[in-house]
């Protein structure tokens, strides 16, 4: 029988700290008020650092039923910022500097991931949860998100050969975009992404009418989600806590 009562704890990027956008994370948590949540989202991390923070963290508070771990997208859209003009470009040297170490193929983002995991394993008794990486853009055949699917790929690997849960938030937004017209866009602007898109974010609705504005379906800007996306990723989230 499910306890009444869990202990969540989502590890990831700027998808899981749920600012810029929606958040699926406090779907989640209205759908089970009575679950305990700790979001430790944060923007524009790769793999590496997602990790080091939740390892970190583990050593002062490991008492979870349940670890979401949503890392790995920045590292498959983080080399598209040297195609987007010179402030990107600043942007991915001064991020390189800071400790942003992207796994440039699916080879070596498999065998980080895995080791890490397998760390986790030998720490923690909680149910481990990979979930699948959001688009990089809504046109599903964008470059990137052709890196992305060899990501998720490993992913699911992962999930079989460590006997893991799997959320499979890609496979719903996929499905879901496969029937709509897919719009080439994502990060169009420096400004808009650092600045002015946080700012209507704050608002009701603010999300939805930026989607809208700019003929997107899930997200904000090819990769931060609006209601519909946070909606899909945590039905795939619920799913496993429902089984």
């Amino acid at each position: 029988m499910k306890k009444s009562k869990l202990k969540l704890l989502f590890v990831g990027d700027s998808i899981t700290r749920g600012r810029l956008g929606v958040s699926y994370v406090d779907i989640v948590q209205k759908r089970f008020p009575s679950y305990e949540i700790t979001n430790l989202g944060r923007d524009g991390e790769t793999i590496n650092l997602v990790f080091l923070r939740l390892f970190e963290h583990l050593k002062k508070t490991s008492d979870y039923d349940y670890i979401f771990f949503a890392g790995g997208l920045v590292d498959a859209v983080f080399p598209s910022f040297l195609e987007k003009g010179k402030m990107f470009e600043f942007a991915y040297w001064v991020q390189e500097k800071k400790g942003i170490i992207a796994k440039s193929n699916s080879i070596d983002f498999y065998e980080y991931y895995k080791s890490n995991i397998i760390d986790l394993k030998s720490i923690c008794s909680a149910n481990i949860v990979l979930v699948t990486l959001n688009c990089c853009n809504e046109k599903l055949d964008y470059k990137y998100n052709l890196v992305r699917d060899q990501f998720n790929a490993e992913i699911k690997k992962i999930v079989a050969e460590e006997k893991l849960f799997l959320a499979d938030a890609a496979k719903e937004v996929n499905q879901y975009l496969s029937g709509k017209n897919q719009r080439q866009y994502s990060f169009e602007n420096f400004w808009t992404v650092t600045y002015t898109d946080k700012l209507f974010t704050l608002f009701n609705s603010g999300a939805d009418w930026l989607s809208q504005l700019r003929k997107l379906h899930t997200t904000i800007d090819g990769i931060h989600l609006n209601s519909k996306g946070a909606e899909l990723f945590a039905k795939s989230v619920i799913e496993v806590l429902e089984i």
